[in-house]
């Protein structure tokens, strides 16, 4: 017998997975930063234009 999800929960599951897909890279810029010899600076621009770029998609293609 298959379940279905009611809409709420699809709607809670697409939130979970999204917040975690924006937050995805941030654990890794620690090792960049020492595999690189990057600056603290450079850690923040990379951020930004990461989450510049995963903001329209996030809006306007749903990813």
């Amino acid at each position: 017998m298959q379940r279905h999800w009611p809409p709420f929960a699809w709607v809670c599951f697409a939130m979970c997975v999204g917040v975690m897909g924006t937050a995805l890279a941030s654990p890794l810029y620690p090792l960049y930063q020492a595999h690189w010899g990057l600056q603290p600076s450079h850690i923040t621009g990379i951020y930004v234009a990461y989450m510049v770029g995963r903001w329209p998609a996030c809006c306007f293609w749903g990813g």
